[in-house]
């Protein structure tokens, strides 16, 4: 990224008009192309936006000749409303009608469509051109760069106990004991809108709000942003494309939401409401989607008007590229995560999900979505607990426990129940896949269709059927049921320990049909009794809401995961939430209250994290309290439940606030950019002061190592090193293995401020990763490791880094 100094604003100005060779306005467009034939793409000029500027420098109190530092406290933001602020912004604004004056000229042509401006993070439009025009456009003087505009995809009762909310609400993990429900914060909410009459987001007055000071501070639309103002301006700030939008933003920052507050909240005993992490933080809701897809323009306007609002204090980010992260992926040089990057250097603190499987990623593994390493990528795992429809066997006899309660996860379409659904549940073991002419994936295994049809008429005449995953689509499997007289369908996963799946149903063809998903144990449980039962049926019921219990700290199989193919030297994603089957806000059409599940989910559930630590830490800069949260996130499982999740899956683990706060060090990186603007070298990205550590390359002549420096927040703490070393043949030392760290000042007297002698307040360690002669070699093999740090008087929880090599000669 370029950076610019200018000591008046005349110099900018000034220095861009000569700099630029006015072109003849009776230019032709290239290839005399169409409006028909255009594309959107972003376009960035040369000066640059306000916060970058001499002004916003200034004012964010950079050190003279500093360009890119991340500043520790809000000292760092910029104000929009400053004299100084007024008189460069409307420079800017000048400057770019001079700029598109010379565009138009360029293109031959002056119905040129903006759709955005943008002058806060940088000075720059969006607009629709045609392949040949932008090439053309990439030509003009003063035009910095241009690239297609990205296409990207949309990506609590329960969240915040399971991840230790309650224990900052209450103050009992909180040093000194002062709690906080994140008063005084302010989310921002990237996504596809708002629904500003949800209890969520009303103004509750235990929480300080009220109609002068509301919790819903604003909400716009940004899919056009068309003045030169760059104020959002779009029509509809409303969520109306299925409540995405209100789902991450309530489980960010939505209010306690109870039953008597309303009874349309579908929980039940033991539970009687639903709560944000941080339910009395207050919410900015930005609109980037019509529909599922979302245009990158428009957040590159949400972030320019968050930040002129000048109130954030985390940003929730919750969409992702479609393709998810590729080799190409530069964050350093294009794009919302080099935009965001603006935000964390004013003390913003950002998450964004890691990304999910779709029809056209199909493979999770190296496709890991927001590689900046400034961002907190967040990765989706299971909690304990769900609450939704379940399905249970109510006889022959007493059915066995694990055929009680079993929550169904609703396809699509699959409205919610106003009422329970009584009938046997059934199988047809002839065709247990309930395909039509199906055919195997595996050719060892037999074709399960029937041939001319999927299962006999009447097969399911007033009965639930159970039917595996496999062979067909959802929709062929359904229908199939349904023709035979199915009133459910419920479909078990057919990988045993692969958990549940969002099940598209666009594609059937039956009206009003009703199918949930299941997991496959209890899939097998059902079946296996059903069987056992024989000849006697076995009844059942589907309740509209019910409450049951899960393996907790399990990954999604469908949550993008490292290694990060674009940065290869740093760990993505950072951590792990739950996500799957999350119970929140929704929008009116979807009856307020909803069941989503993905990295979606989990990305708010940090970002409400994050304004509960700035809450209790308030002098933490974003990459303090992201290493907190990495150093003392927990262990869990990959999809199969046994198997120990690695740093490639989720970083360093599953968020755990009853931890993070009390942390006995923290971790902040000065500059995100060591040696190089454009894509810092893996030098510098194994140079960077994370809480993980990352090496393509570790020589088994050399070994690798890694510095960091940890800073000291707690008065006095002596720290003992231990490793878990990768393999056996492969080493972990630290140097020095053991240290102590003084954050306070020593006084002599009450009278006076004379400080004695300290211990020192930082530590820099050297941690060296030693691959032995038997280790083997290998380009695609990754070894993990960890390192700990525990404090000798438990003054804090023990802390933790992840270390991820692959051996080398």
């Amino acid at each position: 990224m370029r950076n610019f100094r200018m000591n008046v604003l005349a110099a900018v100005i000034g220095a861009s008009i000569c700099g630029v060779a006015v072109l003849p306005a009776t230019a032709q467009s290239p290839q005399g192309a169409t409006v028909a034939a255009t594309k959107s793409y972003i376009i960035e000029f040369d000066e640059p936006g306000l916060f970058y500027s001499s002004v916003g420098m200034k004012q964010r109190k950079v050190p003279v000749g500093e360009a890119a530092v991340t500043s520790a406290t809000d000292a760092g933001r910029i104000d929009v409303n400053a004299a100084e602020a007024r008189d460069y912004l409307n420079a800017v604004q000048m400057q770019q009608q001079t700029h598109l004056a010379h565009i138009r000229g360029a293109i031959g042509r002056s119905n040129l469509n903006i759709t955005h401006y943008y002058n806060i993070t940088l000075s720059g439009i969006s607009a629709d051109l045609t392949e040949a025009e932008a090439e053309a456009v990439a030509r003009v003087p003063g035009v910095k760069t241009i690239y297609e505009t990205p296409q990207l995809q949309l990506d609590t009762f329960r969240g915040p106990t399971f991840i230790g909310a309650p224990s900052i609400w209450n103050g009992s993990a909180v040093p000194g004991g002062i709690g906080s429900r994140g008063q005084g914060q302010t989310l921002a909410s990237l996504d596809g809108g708002t629904n500003s009459t949800h209890p969520s987001f009303a103004n509750d007055a235990s929480c300080g709000f009220s109609i002068a000071t509301p919790k819903l501070k604003s909400a716009l639309d940004c899919t056009t942003a068309s003045t030169p103002t760059g104020a959002c301006n779009g029509p509809n700030p409303e969520d109306n494309e299925g409540g995405h939008g209100v789902h991450t933003s309530s489980t960010a920052a939505g209010n306690v939401v109870t039953t008597t507050i309303d009874p349309t909240l579908p929980v039940v005993a033991p539970y009687n409401s639903i709560s944000g992490v941080a339910p009395c933080a207050a919410v900015r809701a930005y609109k980037m989607c019509d529909s599922t897809t979302c245009g990158g323009n428009a957040t590159l306007a949400a972030i320019n008007n968050f930040m002129a609002a000048g109130d954030v204090t985390a940003v929730n980010y919750s969409i992702g590229p479609t393709a998810g992260g590729t080799s190409g992926t530069n964050p350093w040089s294009t794009g919302s995560d080099k935009e965001f990057l603006a935000a964390v250097q004013s003390g913003v603190f950002v998450a964004a999900s890691a990304g999910n499987t779709s029809a056209t990623l199909a493979t999770p593994g190296g496709r890991v979505a927001h590689q900046g390493p400034w961002i907190m990528t967040v990765a989706n795992s299971t909690q304990d607990e769900v609450m939704t429809a379940g399905i249970s066997a109510t006889g022959p006899g007493t059915p066995p426990a694990n055929t009680q309660g079993i929550y169904l996860v609703p396809g699509s379409t699959t409205a919610p129940l106003t009422a329970q659904i009584l009938g046997d549940i059934a199988t047809y073991p002839a065709n247990i896949e309930g395909c039509t002419d199906a055919v195997a994936a595996n050719p060892n295994v037999p074709d399960s269709g029937t041939p001319g049809g999927g299962f006999p008429a009447g097969t399911f005449t007033g009965k639930i059927a159970l039917i595996q995953r496999g062979d067909c689509n959802f929709s062929v499997k359904i229908d199939n049921a349904i023709g035979a007289g199915a009133v459910g369908v419920v479909i078990y996963n057919n990988i045993i320990n692969f958990g549940t799946v969002s099940m598209d149903m666009s594609a059937v063809t039956s009206p009003n049909a009703k199918a949930w998903f299941i997991e496959g144990p209890s899939g097998l449980a059902l079946k296996n009794f059903i069987a056992s039962s024989l000849p006697t049926a076995v009844p059942g019921k589907i309740d509209p809401i019910a409450w049951g219990l899960r393996q907790g700290d399990v990954l999604n199989g469908g949550s993008l995961r490292g290694p990060t193919a674009g940065v290869t030297d740093l760990t993505k994603p950072d951590i792990t939430a739950p996500g799957t089957d999350i119970l929140a806000g929704k929008d009116p059409g979807n009856n307020n209250y909803g069941l989503m599940s993905g990295t979606s989910m989990s990305s708010p559930h940090i970002a409400g994290v994050g304004m509960l630590m700035k809450a209790v830490h308030p002098t933490w800069t974003p990459a303090e309290i992201k290493s907190a949260l990495m150093l003392t996130a927990v262990s869990g499982f990959r999809e199969n439940g046994t198997t120990p999740w690695t740093p490639d899956d989720v970083g360093s683990g599953r968020v755990d606030l009853t931890k993070a706060a009390r942390a006995g060090f923290v971790m902040d990186i000065a500059n995100y950019f060591p040696s190089n603007t454009t894509r810092p070298t893996v030098a510098d990205q194994r140079a960077m002061n994370f809480a993980s550590m990352r090496n393509t390359v570790c020589s088994k002549a050399t070994g690798c190592n890694w510095t960091r420096l940890v800073k000291g927040v707690l008065p006095t703490g002596t720290w003992n090193v231990t490793v878990n070393n990768p393999s056996p043949d492969i080493a972990l030392t630290v140097a020095p293995m053991s240290f102590t760290l003084n954050n306070d000042g020593i006084f002599k007297d009450g009278f006076e401020s004379i400080p004695t002698p300290t211990l020192p307040a930082t530590q820099s360690l050297t941690i060296t990763a030693q691959p032995g002669p038997a280790a083997p070699v290998s380009t695609t093999t990754w070894w993990f490791g960890t390192v700990t740090f525990t404090e000798a008087s438990n003054l804090s929880p023990p802390l933790t880094m992840t270390v991820s090599i692959k051996v080398a000669n």
